[in-house]
């Protein structure tokens, strides 16, 4: 079995919310941004995304 060091499963929190910082600060903007994210994902329910 294989166990994710704690240090990473911490990082990916912030990077996601950097990543959803970035897209919210990019829709005010209405500039072209690009994130990574999964379906069904409550970034599809709160923004109109593609």
């Amino acid at each position: 079995m294989y166990t994710i060091p704690e240090r990473c499963v911490s990082a990916r929190g912030k990077v996601a919310a950097g990543m959803t910082s970035s897209l919210k600060r990019a829709i005010e903007r209405e500039e072209w941004v690009v994130v990574t994210g999964w379906s069904p994902h409550w970034r599809f329910g709160r923004w109109d995304l593609r």
